[in-house]
């Protein structure tokens, strides 16, 4: 049975097209049969994976008709609440998990008041993206409000990768700054929905 797994959050910029990417690239090199759902009108995901040679996983940008044969279709929802499709509603409610990236920011933390509405807590996992513990206004959001978070920290190695059209599994960027630590942190995302 195919697992469905969402990386949705109203906001846009909280990380979801690079949460996606990255936690594909983790299953499929778990030897996971992994598709990728592209609904964000963007269509990063796509253009990025049309241009690698690396990513180990599928990807469509339109809703896939079948999903016979994968392990995990992962979604990258766009960045809305009200702009929903009926679609998107029904995906939300089908999934095992949403995935559910946001900043350490109040603010941020606040909008995101309408992703815990929305979703079941067993199904729901939040995570702290770009996180900084350099900075005390986010150390301390993430301690008062967000401290059972899943933390990916503010590291460019995520950007570096997504530039060269790879992930941080990618073999020839093994030797960057911060690969190690990256690499952990997704691994530990990539757990909670095994």
């Amino acid at each position: 049975m195919t697992k469905l797994i969402s990386v949705w959050s109203p906001k846009g910029g909280t990380g979801k097209t690079t949460i996606s990417l990255h936690l594909a690239d983790c299953m499929a090199r778990l030897d996971k049969r992994v598709l990728v759902y592209d609904s964000d009108s963007q269509k990063s995901l796509t253009e990025v994976h049309n241009h690698s040679d690396d990513l180990k996983f599928d990807v469509t940008a339109t809703s896939p008709k079948r999903i016979d044969g994968y392990d995990y279709l992962i979604i990258d929802f766009p960045p809305t609440v009200e702009g929903l499709t009926r679609e998107h509603r029904a995906i939300l409610d089908k999934s095992d998990h949403v995935v559910s990236p946001v900043r350490a920011s109040r603010l941020d933390l606040m909008s995101f008041k309408s992703v815990k509405n929305m979703v079941e807590q067993t199904r729901l996992i939040c995570v702290l993206n770009a996180y900084d513990k350099r900075i005390k206004d986010q150390v301390e959001v993430h301690e008062e409000i967000a401290k059972d978070y899943v933390v990916l920290s503010y590291s460019s190695i995520y950007s570096r990768s997504i530039n060269a059209c790879k992930t941080i599994f990618s073999d020839s960027i093994k030797n960057y700054h911060g690969i190690n630590k990256a690499r952990n942190e997704m691994r530990k995302l990539a757990e909670l929905i095994k």
